[in-house]
């Protein structure tokens, strides 16, 4: 697995990825590492530095289950430090009050200060380089054993389709360089809120391949299908774009009846702005409904057929927008079981489609005969198998503007 580079902590002078200095130990004035009380996650609380030279002590704090280890019964260690992007999996032993930590190919030693079943306090020091001066580091770290209260999936939880019903999406680029994206030259490229979001317009779904299928009928009118994910834990799942960018899908709520909750995803990877590599943070902020296996859906055979789009209105930012002039109602949609097909709103031109899901149908070709392919979306609504009529719509973000949202709502009876 790749090892997610570290990032750097408090002064800048230390990696994120050495703080995973947890253990556990019985309350005494010669702790010694309770191996029962060690394993389990724990969630770092406070991180408290001192430099050599320096009387001052810098602190950073984390909320629960922001920044965690997780010990586990077989020797292995799981680091997630959710707000830098940084996780990572390794291997401890224990020795007296002394826990050794390796994560990638460094061990660090994280000696016990006092600890409880629940509670511990941790010390380790170390040295950097401070502009060609060597310094050392001594750190006091305070953790908290998680208990079970924290939000959580099972794996085969995650292995669902969520919808989501709000996003709130930022992405920065890391302009100085120092991979903190919180500089005055760090800039924002894209900031972007939608909410009110249909079910089933905006998918998630962790595939039981492990690859996972996102349909945008809000954005982009588009799905990918070649993502894969990865269990972490209860609460996290890492996300593989294919390309080496690996991004965090981190649970911040989940209703008691886990049909409900709010994610937070984050993910690095490098652009090019004119002729110079920059990386880029996106994070975003997500709202999630549970599918349950009733919504609106048609089986594949049942598509099969022609059909006539009986109704028409495009609605542009929640109003009617339609062009009489440039309306296809009455255009004529036929899908054969090979996946070909014809679209006819004057003449008839050829379409391939698919099948995304039992919720989504996907369809292309040259459909305005301008020369070149459209690619269509559509999610629906309602199917009345009786009536043959089929409710469906598509939805989009004008390119140019960046803002106007739109949404064509379709019906389709089944000749």
């Amino acid at each position: 697995m790749k090892y997610i580079k570290v990032t750097k902590v408090l002064l800048g002078f230390f990696l994120a990825g050495l703080f995973l200095f947890l253990e556990s130990c019985s309350k005494d004035d010669d702790p010694s590492v309770n191996t029962n009380d060690l394993i389990g996650k724990w969630s770092i609380l406070k991180e408290s530095a001192t430099q050599s030279g320096s009387s001052g002590t810098q602190d950073e704090t984390h909320a629960m289950n922001e920044k965690t280890v997780e010990f586990k019964s077989d020797g292995s260690a799981l680091f997630i430090d959710v707000r830098k992007a940084d996780w990572g999996s390794g291997t401890y032993t224990t020795a007296g009050d002394v826990v050794k930590l390796v994560l990638g190919s460094e061990p660090t030693d994280l000696k016990v200060v006092s600890m409880s079943s629940t509670d511990a306090v941790f010390t380790t020091s170390f040295t950097e380089d401070d502009n060609g001066t060597e310094v050392t580091i001594e750190l006091t770290i305070t953790v908290k054993k998680n208990d079970g209260t924290e939000p959580t999936l099972t794996e085969s939880e995650w292995e669902s389709k969520l919808s989501v019903s709000k996003f709130d999406l930022t992405s920065i680029v890391d302009v100085d360089g120092d991979g903190e994206y919180d500089g005055p030259d760090d800039e924002t490229i894209s900031r972007q809120t939608i909410t009110g979001i249909p079910v089933n317009r905006f998918t998630l779904e962790n595939l039981s391949t492990n690859k996972q299928r996102n349909i945008d009928n809000v954005i982009e009118n588009d799905y990918n299908a070649t993502d894969s994910w990865r269990f972490l834990d209860e609460s996290n799942i890492e996300v593989n774009d294919g390309s080496g960018d690996l991004a965090l899908m981190h649970l911040t709520a989940m209703n008691s009846g886990k049909t409900s909750g709010s994610i937070f995803y984050i993910g690095e990877r490098s652009e090019s702005f004119g002729s110079t590599e920059y990386d880029v943070r996106t994070t975003v902020d997500v709202d999630f409904s549970i599918n349950d296996g009733t919504e609106p859906s048609m089986a594949e055979a049942d598509l099969v057929g022609t059909w006539t789009i009986s109704d028409f209105t495009e609605y542009k930012n929640g109003n009617d927008n339609t062009n009489p002039n440039d309306s296809p109602l009455g255009s004529t949609l036929v899908f054969n079981s090979d996946g070909t097909g014809t679209f006819t709103m004057e003449t008839p031109v050829s379409i391939t489609w698919k099948v995304v899901d039992a919720n989504t149908l996907y369809f292309t070709g040259n459909l305005d005969g301008e020369g070149e392919d459209e690619e269509i979306l559509l999610t629906y609504y309602g199917y009345n198998a009786g009536t043959g009529v089929l409710g469906a719509v598509q939805g989009w973000v004008d390119e140019d503007t960046g803002v106007d949202v739109y949404v064509a709502d379709i019906e389709l009876t089944k000749d």
